[in-house]
This record gives C-alpha cells, sequence and structure tokens, in this order.
C-alpha cells in the first residue's frame, strides 16, 4: 500500500497499471489522511494504534509469565482504563468482550489459558541462581563418574499421594441437567513411592498405607514385586525412606563398584536425610544427590512428566471400579490393585525418558529451565518495581534502565503502574537456615556435604536445649 502510495505521487503508474492494483479512492483517502496508511481493514478504524497496542500485548504476556496474569474480565477492565489514560476515550463507553476477542486474534502469541497453581514456596525457592547451581553440581558428578554414557545408573525417587475419594473424570452426559458423579466420600491417604532409571526401567511400586500393623489383603492384586509397609499417617517419615532404599530400591539396581556406583537423585524433605542412611550408601558405592527445595516440578523427572498422567489415569480408574463394582466405596484395600495397573500403565519407558530429558538430566542439557520458567520467582527479589518493563517480556536490569529515557511515555507510565505494584507489595523472602538449604543440589554422600549435614543438625539440637 505504501509503495503504491509513493509511486502515485511521484506519477510512476500510468491508468492502466493503476486500474488492477489498488482502487483509487482507496489511495486518495489515505494520501488525504482520511484513513491510517497501515489500516488493511474495511470497517471502523482501531481505537489503538498499533504501537500502543503491541505496548499493551506484551506487558500482558510479561505478568502472565510473572505468575500475575490478567483474566478475560480484568483484561476487559484494563483496555478502558489504558484508552481513558490515553485521552481516546471516556469513561462511559466500556469495552465488550467482543473488543477482547478481537484483540487475541490480531495477537496471536496471546492466548486463554487455565494456569497451573503455583505455590509461593515454589515461586520464592526455584530461583535462576539455585537452578544454576544445581546444574552446576550434577555437572561435576556426572562427568566424574562417566554417568552421561550410563543412563542405566541414573535413578530418580518420587513419593505420591493417593486419595481413595477420587476427582471425577469428564463424563458423556446429557445437556438438560446438571451432572453428577459417586464419590467414596470419606477418604484415606496412602503413599506410593515409585522409582525409575534414564533408560527408562521403572522400580516396582512401595505403598505406605496408614495404621499400626499389617493387614492381610492390603496387597491384594498387586503386580510383581510391588511391597508396602504401614505408618500412623499414611506418609512417608525416615525410617520408611531408609528402608524404602535399603529393602527395596537396592535389590533392582544394576551392577555397581567402587569405579562404577549408582547415583539416585530425590527431594530434599528432612524425612529423607538421615546420617545412618548416607553412610550405608557411601558403603555401598551409590551416590545421593538431593534435588533444591520446592523445585520439584521442574527438576524432579517422576514429578514433571509421570506423576501427572499417573493422577489422571488414577481418577479415571477410580471412577471405573465405581460402576463396576455396583457402587461400592473404595477403600484401602482396594488401593494396590487399582493403582499398580495405572503404575504399569503411565510409568512407561517412553514417559520416564521423557521426564529425564525435561529435566536436563539424561542427556545432560542446563537449558531445559528456561528464564520464563523461573520468571515468577523475580517477584520476591529484592528489586523496585520500575525493573518490570512492559514493553518486553523478560525482566530488564537496572543499568537497562538508566539508558532508557528519562522521560516514560504515556503508555509506558500508565502500564508500570498497573503492574509494578506487585513488587512493592511483596517483600523479600526472610532466609532460613534450614536442613534442605544444606543439602539442596548436593550430592550428601560428599564427605563436605556429609560434614555439614552433621553440623548442621548438632546446631539445632544445641538450639532445641537451649530453648529448654
Amino acid at each position: 500500500m505504501r509503495l503504491s502510495m509513493q509511486f502515485w505521487n511521484k506519477g510512476y503508474l500510468s491508468k492502466e497499471q493503476q486500474q488492477p492494483m489498488v482502487p483509487i479512492t482507496t489511495l486518495k483517502d489515505r494520501i488525504k489522511g482520511h484513513i491510517d496508511v497501515d489500516t488493511v481493514k474495511s470497517g471502523p478504524s482501531l481505537l489503538f494504534s498499533q504501537e500502543q497496542e503491541a505496548l499493551l500485548s506484551q506487558h500482558i504476556n510479561a505478568m502472565a509469565e510473572l505468575g500475575y496474569g490478567y483474566s478475560r474480565v480484568e483484561t476487559i477492565n484494563l483496555a478502558p482504563d489504558y484508552a481513558i489514560h490515553l485521552g481516546l476515550r471516556q469513561r462511559e463507553k466500556p469495552f465488550s468482550l467482543k473488543w477482547v476477542y478481537n484483540f487475541l486474534q490480531r495477537w496471536p502469541d496471546l492466548k486463554v489459558k487455565k494456569p497451573r497453581s503455583l505455590e509461593a514456596a515454589r515461586v520464592k525457592c526455584a530461583t535462576r541462581s539455585v537452578i544454576d547451581n544445581n546444574f552446576k553440581e550434577l555437572d561435576k558428578i556426572m562427568s566424574q563418574h562417566n554417568f552421561k554414557e550410563r543412563p542405566h545408573a541414573i535413578y530418580n525417587i518420587d513419593e505420591k499421594g493417593l486419595s481413595t475419594d477420587h476427582k471425577p473424570p469428564k463424563i458423556v452426559s446429557g445437556s438438560s441437567y446438571k451432572t453428577q458423579a459417586v464419590t467414596s466420600g470419606m477418604s484415606q491417604t496412602i503413599t506410593i513411592i515409585g522409582a525409575g532409571n534414564a533408560l527408562g526401567q521403572q522400580v516396582p511400586p512401595y505403598f505406605v498405607f496408614p495404621g499400626k500393623r499389617f493387614i492381610d489383603g492390603l496387597l491384594d492384586g498387586a503386580s510383581l514385586g510391588a511391597t508396602s509397609t504401614m505408618s500412623d499417617s499414611g506418609w512417608s517419615n525416615t525410617y520408611i525412606s531408609t528402608s524404602y532404599i535399603k529393602d527395596h530400591l537396592f535389590k533392582y539396581l544394576p551392577h555397581h563398584d567402587e569405579k562404577s556406583p549408582v547415583l539416585v537423585l530425590y527431594d530434599g524433605h528432612r524425612s529423607h536425610i538421615s546420617i545412618g542412611l548416607i553412610e550405608w550408601a557411601k558403603e555401598n558405592n551409590i551416590i545421593l544427590f538431593v534435588l533444591p527445595p520446592h523445585c520439584s516440578h521442574l527438576l524432579q523427572p517422576l514429578d514433571v512428566s509421570c506423576y501427572g498422567p499417573f493422577e489422571t489415569a488414577w481418577n479415571s480408574a477410580c471412577h471405573r471400579h465405581l460402576r463396576e463394582s455396583g457402587g461400592n466405596v473404595i477403600t484401602r484395600f482396594d488401593v494396590c490393585k487399582i493403582a499398580c495397573k495405572v503404575y504399569a500403565a503411565t510409568l512407561t519407558p517412553s514417559n520416564i525418558q521423557v521426564a529425564f530429558r525435561k529435566c536436563g538430566i539424561y542427556p545432560y542439557d542446563p537449558t531445559v529451565v528456561s528464564d520464563s520458567l523461573v520468571a515468577p520467582s523475580l517477584t520476591f527479589a529484592a528489586i523496585s518495581s520500575s525493573t518490570i518493563s512492559p514493553n518486553s517480556s523478560s525482566i530488564t536490569s537496572s543499568e537497562d534502565k538508566e539508558n532508557e529515557q528519562p522521560k516514560q511515555s504515556k503508555e509506558k507510565e500508565f502500564l508500570e503502574c498497573k503492574g509494578g505494584q506487585i513488587l512493592q507489595n511483596v517483600k523479600a523472602a526472610k532466609v532460613r537456615k534450614t536442613l534442605s538449604k544444606v543439602v539442596a543440589g548436593k550430592p550428601i554422600t560428599d564427605d563436605g556435604v556429609l560434614q555439614q549435614i552433621k553440623t548442621h543438625i548438632e546446631s539445632q539440637s544445641s538450639v532445641e536445649t537451649s530453648k529448654i
């Protein structure tokens, strides 16, 4: 269009050339300024210019990356406030939902999505420096013991809580009434501990049932190799975690010796850290590598790609069991036979291999955790609200801000005011001296780390004694 206008003004187009290309009236309207040159669609002109809409689009995208995105209704409220601030619209003329859908069509990078819940503890802990330090320590261990060429010797352990009161899956039903699904009601929690290696081989499940003594029938329908234990709450503890590695996992580990040890990765919950377990692991050539706290959604293979499908399949299996059993509620005696089938169907070799690849463990790739995945952690850093740049989906440094023009445009001023409040209201997280901080992203079978653990436990014991 611009090229045609230039040719028209300079008289380069003959009458024959003018006819089939662009209508003369269209060119005249743009030359005289009746219609903006960038307008390529018939109908009323857009309220915002392309640059103004680009700033709004990038601001919405940046806020979503930080974990504080706008809903459709909030976007409808944001846009007219933006227009009023720019002097383009009166407050008496609100925007409609149609404007939002048209806006999304013009900017296909934006989509209406259901966000994944992210706990504040995960936001605070999953920082860029924590992730990078984890991969740095992991690279040392994998290079030292040649794990990059031995995927069969890299294992991950993770726990999953199973509730007998399942969440019903979506079903096909009539459209004229409210759909209902029968559930078991009162729930019990049973823990399943799973494991697998980077080659895709799974370890049979290990169940933790609530109760004092084992009751016959709890393992009815169990798959080959599955076993169980009991705890008061149905959750794992230090004794159970130690027993699982020594008595269950150890049986399925490949041959290993001092020159070719086995690497076991798991999260740093306090119940997983035991001096006795660490010393036993060192004697048996097992390297225990503790992942950073509250980072399992990024670094724990089974949590990233296996337990999501497992939970979906568990809910569907429980729903089917209720129907096929004639409405009999699910108890702890039904959990094992249902869960073992689900475990075998979801912890498949392909799923486990994808899990290790997504976490950057095998093949080793420290770049898999992108900056956008850890962007929410920046809202808890000790930085000012001016560090959010509404015209970029990333976070800018203070040096970049100094190089910007001293006077902000109306668009940037408004969007920074809208989005910058989250950084003014959120305080920097207080650093706590916990055991998980000591072992995070480190091989706890290392002599130096083991000494740090012992020192921490002794210091905590002295603190507790002084309180008494």
